[in-house]
């Protein structure tokens, strides 16, 4: 039972963290829509449509990859606390929040200098997870990669906005 509340809590946790932020935020996207407008952005910038598909997507991909990393360490417990818990868990949990963070910083206290350095830490925290994950499980590493694929485009699009505005 214990295993199987782990397991939801991995794949559900990035989809109840944007619940959070947004009950507790507001709707970022909604109310700092003029704000955002205004901004010169990028020509690759994808349609408004796209990002919550895409971040649905790449939650779930990233909650089962992370789901099969703790499944490789249940297989050896006696190193399950490091291994899992410090050298997997710790730094995945750390990127979420400032996955959210991001959002934080940009919509609702509209500092895209600020984002783009958490995009950089988010960038090398899933750097190292996909590293880990490698080693460990390779189809946790290529349902892990379209996230740091994603994230990365999400830089050059942050980056782009801290230049030309």
């Amino acid at each position: 039972m214990y295993e199987l509340l782990w397991k939801i809590l991995l794949i559900l946790q990035p989809f109840l963290g944007t619940s959070i932020v947004t009950a507790f935020g507001g709707n970022f996207n909604n109310n700092t829509r003029p704000w955002y407008n205004k901004l010169i952005q990028s020509p690759l910038t994808p349609p408004p449509i796209v990002f919550p598909i895409v971040w649905t997507t790449l939650y779930l991909l990233i909650g089962i990859s992370a789901v099969l990393i703790y499944n490789n360490a249940l297989a050896n417990p006696s190193t399950f606390k490091v291994d899992f818990l410090w050298k997997y868990l710790a730094p995945y949990e750390v990127q979420i929040v400032l996955n959210f963070l991001w959002s934080i910083a940009f919509f609702a206290w509209q500092l895209p200098k600020l984002s783009l350095a958490i995009v950089f830490a988010m960038i090398a925290l899933t750097a190292y997870l996909l590293w880990k994950s490698w080693f460990t499980n390779r189809t946790a590493f290529w349902l892990l990669l379209p996230y740091g694929i994603w994230i990365t485009f999400a830089m050059y699009l942050n980056f782009y906005i801290v230049v030309k505005n």
